[in-house]
């Protein structure tokens, strides 16, 4: 077992007789999650018989006390013919005691899960998180074919799934990927299970749920208000000038801000009795060079964000630079109703955005950096919007830095076209 690079460590397991259903049985169990009971489930197999009475019995005993229910349908599927009783169990649960439930999916989720995962959703039922599911729905049986080998073939199609979820799958709601090499035990998709069950609790029971669009729609929303994709990608390289001044001190000057696809970012200005601060990355190094820190090579948190804030695509580039994006729910941001999303990437860093319900523009942003007095949430307010080449640019970006000043930039011109080939080049300092 290799749970981090280079950390091996051998582990003896003794083969045995199990059961799915008992594995079903004995996963059961009570999350604590910002105060909330949450109750857990992990349906292994959709199997014949017994699943939804085990489920009713769970929530009559074990899970008689919680106040929402994440159902795990991650892996493997089932029998489609146990679909109905099962989602008659939850629906009973969402009338009688009013459960707000999370269902999570991934990549492995097939057949009858997929079904399962399908029906709750078109009824409105629950919240899906993880990753898009196998799209393979189509029953499966098996012919002996000699030789002892077994063929395993499609005997029909599953009326009124097979058309709409064959090849396709079923989307969720909050994009998690999946845990992967080395994650040390971590389980990003139920954790993000866990904090939106636990949100949807907190704000009075399950009904929520269908308040919130689903990811795929604001991220579509947050594409077309900045132009639509054919604008966002129209341009591989954009330089954006302006002013910067520190508000409330006689610290100003000029900024100029150079962008490439798709994630290369040199920003330099020039302050008036400061001097001039650069900060730079070029797809793997990040630095920066100040009056008042020095040299820096950036690492971890710090590095993060500024890979995050180099995205070139904007919302196109999410699902790539992001290791997770969550839909965390809506809020207001000075004023103005908005949906949450949160960003996450290496280093236990994220990347809070605010967008507008109604205009699907960017009016925030919550960060967290490093400063001379230790680290600092930084909360950016984006206005000001302006159409440069039928793609929109925030002309007005003011930074609170933990209380202890405010940045302000106005961003006074935007032009598109190639940088010259080391602009993104670090020092030599820097990649030593």
């Amino acid at each position: 077992m290799e749970r981090r690079p280079g950390a091996r460590r051998a582990v003896g397991v003794r083969a045995r007789p199990y059961s799915l259903f008992e594995a079903s049985r004995v996963s059961a169990r009570v999350y604590e999650w910002d105060g909330v009971a949450i109750g857990y489930f992990h349906l292994w197999l959709v199997q014949l018989r017994g699943v939804p009475e085990l489920l009713r019995q769970l929530l009559d005993t074990e899970l008689a006390a919680i106040e929402a229910i994440v159902l795990d349908l991650r892996g493997r599927g089932g029998n489609g013919a146990a679909v109905p009783p099962l989602l008659e169990v939850l629906d009973d649960a969402r009338t009688a005691r009013d459960l707000p439930l999370v269902t999570l999916i991934d990549a492995g989720t097939r057949s009858a899960k997929e079904v399962i995962a399908h029906e709750l959703t078109k009824r409105e039922r629950t919240l899906l998180v993880g990753e898009r599911t196998a799209g393979a729905v189509i029953p499966a049986a098996f012919a002996d074919v000699g030789e002892d080998t077994y063929l395993m073939f499609p005997p029909f199609e599953y009326p009124g799934y097979t058309a709409s979820l064959e090849g396709k799958g079923v989307e969720p709601d909050v994009h998690v990927p999946a845990s992967g090499p080395y994650s040390a035990g971590q389980d990003a998709i139920l954790e993000a299970g866990l904090r939106q069950a636990a949100r949807l609790a907190a704000a009075g029971g399950g009904r929520e749920a269908n308040q919130l669009p689903a990811y795929s729609e604001v991220l579509a929303g947050m594409v077309e208000a900045l132009g639509g994709e054919a604008a966002i990608r129209r341009h591989s390289a954009m330089t954006q000038t302006g002013t910067f001044e520190i508000v409330g001190l006689p610290v100003a000057g000029t900024m100029v801000a150079r962008y490439a696809a798709p994630h290369f970012l040199l920003v330099t200005a020039e302050l008036e009795g400061v001097g001039r601060l650069v900060q730079g990355y070029d797809g793997e190094v990040g630095w920066s060079d100040s009056p008042s820190t020095g040299r820096t090579v950036l690492e971890g948190n710090d590095l993060a964000q500024l890979r995050g804030q180099a995205n070139y695509y904007g919302p196109l580039g999410f699902e790539e630079f992001y290791d997770t994006v969550e839909l965390a729910g809506r809020t207001d941001f000075n004023g103005t109703p908005c949906y949450e999303l949160s960003l996450s990437y290496g280093a236990g860093a994220v990347r809070t955005l605010f967008v507008d319900t109604a205009s699907y523009l960017i009016v925030g942003m919550k960060n967290t950096i490093s400063t001379p007095v230790g680290s600092v949430e930084t909360i950016t307010t984006l206005a000001g919007y302006q159409e440069f080449d039928g793609l929109q640019v925030a002309t007005l970006r003011t930074t609170d830095v933990g209380g202890l000043q405010q940045q302000k930039v106005v961003i006074t011109g935007v032009s598109f076209g190639p940088h010259e080939p080391d602009t993104f080049e670090p020092p030599e300092w820097a990649v030593r």
